[in-house]
């Protein structure tokens, strides 16, 4: 991406709420450039992902839960939550899919695009926000550890990360939640 692309400069970005507008096309686009590096995490056949796309919206029933980023050319990233989620019988928010075009990757898209989707979970009063994350995704998790994700469970392939998104007296929720998995230390040795 030259310095002369849209997606260089992030005042000419635009993030909106989901709408028919949006070209199913472009958003498999973007998920499948997003996921290329790492395909044992997605889904691959265009059936398969129009299939998860409707899932998402189903699962993303409010207005301000499924964002769509773009520039004036294309779609450059998405993020999906749903609000009415459980995390240890616990109400809890969960940012379903994070995705930003590699093309898009290193000028803060993501990070706007996962702020904002805890504000909307947050504006639902949840206080834990959770979310998967790839074991060898470790850009994504990087991000999530700088908005304070703890690493909750992981199995073989997937890491559960959870955060506090409320006030700070909630925040022994979430703590307490990582500490059945382990430290902040102990997270951090196996990525290394």
């Amino acid at each position: 991406m030259s310095a002369d692309d849209d997606a260089s400069d992030p005042l000419s970005l635009n993030i909106n709420r989901y709408s028919p507008e949006v070209l199913k096309e472009e958003l498999v686009d973007v998920y499948q450039e997003a996921y290329a590096e790492y395909p044992q995490y997605a889904y691959t056949s265009y059936g398969e992902i129009v299939d998860y796309f409707q899932w998402l919206k189903e699962r993303s029933p409010l207005e301000d839960g499924f964002l769509v980023a773009s520039d004036s050319k294309e779609v450059l990233g998405f993020a999906v939550t749903d609000p009415f989620w459980e995390i240890e019988e616990q109400k809890a928010g969960e940012v379903l899919e994070l995705v930003v075009s590699p093309r898009a990757q290193g000028f803060g898209l993501g990070k706007k695009l996962l702020d904002l989707s805890i504000n909307s979970i947050r504006q639902h009063d949840r206080e834990i926000v959770g979310l998967e994350v790839g074991r060898f995704n470790y850009k994504a998790q990087s991000l999530y550890r700088h908005f304070g994700f703890n690493f909750f469970e992981r199995d073989e392939e997937w890491y559960r990360m959870i955060k506090n998104c409320g006030n700070e007296e909630n925040n022994s929720v979430a703590l307490e939640m990582a500490g059945h998995y382990g430290s902040s230390e102990d997270s951090n040795s196996v990525l290394v």
